[in-house]
């Protein structure tokens, strides 16, 4: 269990650095309508994600997600919090399993 907790505590850390240098920085694009530039800048964000493996974070590994339990999804939400750009992309994530929002 041990282990567990320690790669859990890595991950966080993980997914808040990444919000912090890589997601909140595209926040003046969407306050000065620089829309352009921000789909451009989000789809590379959105690939970093996936690529770091924190893309449908309640999904089942077996089908390309995170597997998180729901305490587990609440503490990566806490997150969401610090910026205006998370919303987007979880519309994203979802869009890409042919949902609309």
């Amino acid at each position: 269990m041990e282990a567990k907790s320690f790669e859990r505590t890595k991950t966080l850390a993980t997914i808040r650095e990444f919000v912090e240098k890589e997601i909140i920085l595209l926040e003046p694009l969407l306050l000065n309508h620089e829309y352009d530039v921000l789909t451009e800048q989000l789809a590379e964000k959105r690939q970093m994600a996936k690529s770091l493996g924190f893309w449908f974070p309640q999904i089942p590994p077996k089908y390309g997600g995170m597997g998180l339990s729901l305490f587990e999804y609440g503490q990566d939400q806490r997150f969401a919090a610090f910026g205006k750009m998370i919303p987007l992309m979880a519309r994203a994530a979802l869009e890409t399993t042919g949902m609309k929002i």
